[in-house]
Parts: structure tokens; C-alpha cells; sequence
């Protein structure tokens, strides 16, 4: 649909495109909404929403293009014109009376199809549409259609005044949600076209496109997203209402209502000591009829955080309870932050309603228990610090991290290892995964096959085969090391690569090994292989490398692991995924390594904390430093005492 603006309203209207109908029988090509162009049973024409069809015969076949001009008249149906494949058709009444004033050029103007009305609905290709405020002539008509014709290299859906540098299917749609901007789409018929449709976009001769009918006035670019703002991510130590997180205000009915549920996301570095607690305000309107017994569960991620007592909280509160009526409270309780996950957090509420009953032979009644929680309900997440472990690759598909903290991936470059069109496209769609699950647009993201200076200093995700010379370089801090010795082409690295000594660390070999038991026949050609390390250029940084056999491979299992029933395969830093049996394996190899901005202080407190075990070892150290120390003060003291004496 688009806007006809009033001002430019004139007695006639003209439209021409390319189309290729895929059914062939009826279907509405472009109109308003009572007057419309449309092909039905055989038959081209004008339609004014009374069974009528103004036109002629023409038979449009299947999956072929059609070039079509045609002018509306504003109540004039019989003066209208079609023009198809430089034909003039001669028109007529077909079936029905046309009704003049059904034939009204609207504000609204439909392409492919009249509003709701599905009936009617178009079924195939448009491309190059024209929308004209005055009348086309059949002299002009044909012109246009000889001139499309004249400048098309390959097929009628490449564009007519391109010229050699601008490429062909550059195609401009109107943006849905805002009808004053516009989406670019780009779709060559060869993939090779890509890169040259690309340049064509961002040159300075803007004018070019103008013959078009695209009027670029400016290119906007948004400003730099800030740190930790992406979407559904909390904040910390701010209040987080309900409504923000899409809850309403919900009606409870009955002993046990139906339990309401919240769903958010925390950013997976967020540090909580086990002291922490999340301060949670519960807004609710509840009847006094309830019984002593009436309590709320708070679950989180279906773990039991809190038990509030619903009469004591009321009495705590002062409220002088009336019979027969409802009264409003605010509950503040405190749940653990030990049970904060990384990325995806669900909260759970489970009300047990219990009614008063008068007698000890009297029924319970139940119509009085109505209750609700409010959406200004809210928790606050406390302050934590930001630290975090590497790798977890899990967190693809929980947190979309470690990739960037922000949600423009400002920090983060894709890094192709080939230039092969399948390796291109797997990134495609690895980053279209990405930027989906954060509900942002990765507008400072660089994809290049040549690391730059600054391209080092950043968060490195790789596409290639596993024979590339670029994907090996940054291989060699990963679980897998990839080198022409050991990776040759046969090799049937998923049965035995947990094996060799080069890979694993040797202390850690014999804990992984039970752990592999793949046949000899596993071959890699249906496997993908994902693992993470820290980047060889930059020690806060990391690299995820995305390899296979082969481009093929590598875009076909990219495709299928992302799909949302096989993400929970993505887990420890090393991913073996097979995207023909769509099963994966999945191991943690490498020793993880530190992403913080603390300081060694800090950084060796949560280290400790972090590792029990290691608490055991610290205080050997410092003991025995501890009885170093005595051992010289007392060395010392002797000394200086026997020189005294």
C-alpha cells in the first residue's frame, strides 16, 4: 500500500511494470479501493467493485513476464487505456455496468491486491513500478516498453536506467511501519552482481537513481548505540517495571489463577556476590476474604525464590481489612541473585487464594476470590561487577555474547577466510541470527576478507574452510588447531582429532577422551566445526571461528544449527554439528581465560571466589609467606639482641 497525496490528485493516473502472474486465473495488479486493474479468467481490465470488468481478452500465461502501462481516468472508466507489450488493447464491456462513482482515485493505493481482501489477492513477481499523477499516451506507452526492452541485458526485471556501474536489481520498497522511508533490497540474479550493487549504492551520482523514480534526498546513519542497550536487556540498579518487560495488569480468578510469567534477559558478564539480593515491589489488589493460608510463590527460572505470606504482609502494612472488600498492598521481598542466569531469566508468580469460611459446617466460597497484580510492579537488580569467563559458547543462543556489548556490533568484524559465495552467505545469515535475537541492526559491523589494524583490535567471528590459510592463523589459541600437517583433506579429524597430542592439553587428555566415541567413518563432509578462544591480537578479545570441509557445508550447517530446535547443541568451546542427522557434540577443552576491567586485586578475589578449591591453595601460600616473615623478624630480633648483649 502507499499514499496518494491530495494535492498532486489530477483526473487521470498511470501505472506501468513488469509482472509474472503465477496464477493465471484472476488476481488485482494495482488499485484503489473501489477502482482497481485486474485480470480474470482470460480477460484484462477495469473493475469498479459491482462484478464489472471494463476490458479485454488477453491470456496471460504462467511464469511469464509481462510489461504493462495503463491509465486510470477519474470517472471515466471508458476512457481508460491498457498497453501490454507495447500492444494497445481495444476495450470494452466485459460483464457488469461500472459504477462512476466507484471510479475514485483514494489516498490508499494497493499494489498486488486491495486492502484485507484476499480474495482477490495477486500471486507473482512486480518489479520497476511506476506511478504517474497524469495520463500516459499509447504513442508514449509503447516508447517505454521498447526502451525497457532495449536496455534489459538478461531478463525484464533488470532495471532500465542503470548504466554499466549501477547494477541491476536494486529494488526500493515502501517501509511498512514508517510510510515516509524506504527499504532497499538488493537481489542480482548472480551472486557475483553482489559487490557491484554495493558500490552502486553508496556513489556520490545520486541523480542516476532519480530516472528511476527514486528521489534519495539523504543518507542518514544512526549515531554509535551505547554499551549494554540492547533490547530486552535489563539494567542494573534501576527499577525494571513489569510493563516494560510487556506485562498488563492480569485479573487472578479462583483458588489457584493461572500463574503469570516475565521474561527478560541479563547481560552474561554481570558479576553478583552471593550476598546480593534482588529487591522486588509487588503491587496488588486482593480481596479480604482470603484465608491465613494464602500465600505467592516467586519462582526463578523455575526455582524457588520467595514465599510471601499474604495476610502477614497485610498486617506488617497496617491495613484495616473491611469485610466483603478488596484492598490495595505493596509486598517488598528480596529473591537471590545467585539464580540470575546469563542472558535468558524467567519470573514466575503462583498464587494459592485460600477463601474464609464462617462456620466449621459452612462452604467455602470462592466467587469473592478476585484478584490482580498491577504493571507497575517492579524489581531492581543490584550493582554488579564485569567479569566473566571465556568461552561460553552457549550464550549464541542465550545472550548473543561475547561478540559485542553493544547492539550495533561496533566491536565485533566478520572475517571471511575465502571470498566463496556460499562462505559470504553463511555470514549472512550467522549475523541476521544475531542482530534477530537482539532486535537491533549491526550498522557498524565490518565484514572484510583482510584484517585491518583496527579489525584486530576487535572481536573476530570467521567464516572458511578449514584448509584456509587465514582461518589456521587464528586458530592456533582454539581447541582445534588447524595446520596443513595435520588437516589434510581426508583426514577424519571428528573420529580422532580428540586424540592427538597437539590438540589437547596432555593433563586434560584423558578426561575428554571417554567423552569421544565417534566412528572412523564420520566423515567431515556434513559436519560443521564452531569453537571459541581468546584472539591472538587482542588478550580481551575473542574469536570464533565458523569452518567446514567446505563453503557448501559450512552455509548449509550454519543454516541448520540455528534453527531454534538445534541451539541447545552450541555449548562448550569446541562444536562438532552435523547438519544431515542435525546432532551435534559438544566439549569444553580449552581452560577458560578472563574478559575484565578489574583490577589484579579484584580480578584474583573473584578468581578464587569463583574456584573453591583454590581457596585451599591461596592459604598454603600465604601461610607459608606468613611463616617466612616470622621466621625473619625472628632471625632479626636474635640478632640484634646478641649485639646488645
Amino acid at each position: 500500500m502507499t499514499k496518494i497525496d491530495k494535492k498532486h490528485k489530477e483526473n487521470a493516473v498511470s501505472v506501468a511494470f513488469w509482472f509474472k502472474p503465477v496464477n493465471s486465473k484472476r488476481g488485482v495488479l494495482f488499485g484503489f479501493d473501489t477502482y482497481a486493474l485486474m485480470y480474470n479468467n482470460g480477460y484484462i481490465g477495469f473493475n469498479t467493485a459491482n462484478k464489472d470488468l471494463f476490458g479485454a481478452k488477453y491470456k496471460l500465461k504462467k511464469n511469464r513476464w509481462y510489461h504493462i502501462v495503463a491509465t486510470f481516468k477519474d470517472g471515466e472508466v471508458q476512457r481508460n487505456t491498457i498497453v501490454i507489450n507495447g500492444t494497445v488493447l481495444h476495450l470494452r464491456k466485459i460483464h457488469g455496468d461500472f459504477i462512476a462513482a466507484n471510479a475514485r482515485f483514494d489516498n490508499n493505493a494497493y499494489i498486488g491486491g486491495l486492502g484485507e481482501n484476499k480474495s482477490v489477492g495477486y500471486h507473482g513477481y512486480i518489479d520497476q513500478f511506476y506511478l504517474f499523477d497524469h495520463a500516459i499516451t499509447t504513442i508514449a506507452a509503447k516508447k517505454l516498453y521498447r526502451y525497457t526492452l532495449k536496455n534489459k541485458k538478461e531478463r525484464a526485471t533488470e532495471s532500465v536506467y542503470l548504466e554499466d556501474k549501477i547494477a541491476h536489481d536494486i529494488n526500493v520498497l515502501q517501509n511498512p511501519y514508517s510510510i515516509d522511508k524506504a527499504i532497499i533490497v538488493i537481489a542480482p540474479e548472480k551472486p557475483e552482481k553482489i559487490r557491484e550493487c554495493i558500490y552502486a549504492l553508496y556513489k556520490n551520482d545520486l541523480d542516476k537513481y532519480k530516472r528511476q523514480g527514486l528521489d534519495i534526498k539523504e543518507v542518514t546513519i544512526p549515531n554509535p548505540a551505547k554499551a549494554y542497550s540492547a533490547k530486552n536487556f535489563v539494567p542494573l540498579d534501576e527499577k525494571v517495571y513489569f510493563k516494560e518487560l510487556g506485562f498488563k495488569t492480569t485479573l487472578l480468578k479462583g483458588w489457584y489463577p493461572d500463574k503469570l510469567h516475565l521474561k527478560f534477559k541479563v547481560y552474561p558478564d554481570n558479576y553478583f556476590d552471593a550476598k546480593d539480593k534482588i529487591d522486588t515491589h509487588l503491587h496488588m489488589v486482593l480481596p479480604t476474604v482470603v484465608h491465613d493460608d494464602s500465600v505467592i510463590n516467586i519462582y526463578l527460572n523455575d526455582m524457588f525464590a520467595k514465599q510471601i505470606d499474604i495476610i502477614k504482609t497485610v498486617e506488617k502494612s497496617k491495613i484495616k481489612i473491611a469485610a466483603d472488600k478488596l484492598f490495595n498492598f505493596e509486598s517488598i521481598t528480596k529473591m537471590p541473585t545467585y539464580l540470575i542466569e546469563k542472558g535468558f531469566n524467567e519470573l514466575r508468580l503462583d498464587f494459592s487464594l485460600v477463601p474464609m469460611k464462617k462456620g466449621a459446617c459452612e462452604v467455602y466460597n470462592t466467587e469473592n476470590l478476585v484478584a490482580s497484580v498491577l504493571d507497575d510492579s517492579y524489581f531492581i537488580l543490584p550493582k554488579a561487577k564485569q567479569w566473566i569467563e571465556m568461552p561460553y559458547m552457549q550464550l549464541i543462543t542465550s545472550a548473543q555474547y561475547p561478540y559485542s556489548i553493544y547492539p550495533d556490533l561496533q566491536d565485533s568484524v566478520i572475517y571471511f577466510a575465502n571470498k566463496q559465495n556460499e562462505t559470504i552467505a553463511s555470514a549472512m545469515n550467522f549475523l541476521f541470527f544475531l542482530t534477530q535475537e537482539l532486535g537491533s541492526y549491526p550498522n557498524y559491523i565490518t565484514m572484510t576478507d583482510s584484517l585491518s589494524k583496527e579489525d584486530k583490535e576487535k572481536n573476530i567471528i570467521v567464516f572458511g574452510s578449514i584448509y584456509d590459510k587465514k582461518l589456521q592463523e587464528l586458530s592456533k589459541n582454539a581447541p582445534i588447531v588447524f595446520d596443513n600437517k595435520v588437516m589434510h583433506k581426508d583426514y577424519p579429524y571428528i573420529s580422532r582429532y580428540i586424540e592427538h597430542e597437539n590438540i589437547l592439553n596432555k593433563d586434560r587428555l584423558k578426561k575428554y577422551r571417554f567423552l569421544t566415541k565417534m566412528q572412523e567413518t564420520n566423515l567431515v563432509d556434513s559436519s560443521i566445526v564452531m569453537q571459541m578462544s581468546r584472539s591472538p591480537y587482542n588478550a580481551d578479545k575473542t574469536v570464533l571461528s565458523l569452518s567446514a570441509n567446505s563453503p557448501t557445508c559450512l552455509d548449509k550447517g550454519i543454516y541448520s544449527i540455528l534453527q531454534y530446535r538445534n541451539r541447545n547443541n552450541i555449548l562448550g568451546d569446541l562444536v562438532v554439528y552435523d547438519y544431515v542427522d542435525q546432532e551435534g557434540v559438544a566439549y569444553n577443552i580449552k581452560d577458560k581465560y578472563i574478559l575484565s576491567k578489574l583490577s589484579w586485586f579484584e580480578t584474583v578475589s573473584l578468581l578464587i571466589g569463583a574456584h573453591p578449591l583454590r581457596y585451599i591453595f591461596f592459604f598454603i601460600v600465604l601461610l607459608t609467606v606468613f611463616v617466612w616473615i616470622v621466621k625473619v623478624f625472628l632471625r632479626k630480633f636474635k640478632e640484634e639482641h646478641h649485639k646488645d648483649a
